[in-house]
């Protein structure tokens, strides 16, 4: 069972993605918090696997909610639930850490997506963000000089291609342990956080 915490200051908006989460099996809302304190303060006393976090909170923005939740080290997938579709908050937000980018009007099954995919250790962002993604980090951050094995470099194209661990270890006929240790050793080398990060570093360097 994947356990959510939904981090939204809108009571109604709240309710909703409640009854919706608990309609998906494998999936329950474990708490609400209408503020970045509050989902700070429940994850240091509950456990929960992911937290949906809105951008626009009081006391606490979504973006330095996710500074501060890395920063006390508190085991939790972060996917960001906005209206905000700016290059710019895309950009913070998943420099920050977080796990996932959603909008607000995205599709059901979008969500259900992201929630599982992240929750398998991958990134997970929507269509509507990609372009934005992509313009956000072709020009900013400054290029790496880093020696990628070839087998690094086609399970870092499938990774920015989307595909999970097992699409991987299927299309390269390798295991998913495999796969595993190679998206570790990418990480380990670039210097990223998680598979978002090893998206950046791709766009960036040409990959």
């Amino acid at each position: 069972m994947i356990k959510i915490l939904i981090a939204d200051d809108h009571q109604m908006f709240r309710a909703g993605m409640r009854s919706l989460i608990n309609s998906i099996d494998q999936m329950e809302v474990v708490g609400e918090a209408a503020s970045g304190f509050e989902t700070i303060d429940f994850l240091k006393e509950n456990q929960a696997d992911i937290v949906l976090l809105d951008y626009n909170m009081p006391d606490l923005t979504g973006l330095e909610s996710i500074i501060e939740i890395r920063k006390q080290k508190i085991d939790v997938k972060i996917i960001m639930l906005t209206m905000h579709n700016k290059r710019e908050i895309i950009r913070d937000v998943l420099t920050a850490g977080a796990d996932g980018y959603l909008l607000k009007d995205s599709s059901r099954q979008e969500l259900i997506d992201a929630i599982t995919e992240v929750q398998a250790g991958e990134s997970y962002f929507v269509n509507d963000v990609k372009d934005s993604l992509k313009d956000s980090y072709r020009i900013p951050f400054e290029k790496k000089v880093i020696r990628l094995t070839p087998r690094e470099k086609d399970v870092l194209k499938l990774i920015c291609e989307e595909l999970t661990t097992q699409e991987i270890a299927d299309k390269l006929f390798i295991s998913v342990n495999t796969v595993e240790t190679h998206r570790k050793n990418l990480i380990s080398k670039t210097g990223v956080k998680n598979g978002i990060g090893l998206v950046k570093f791709a766009l960036t360097n040409g990959l």
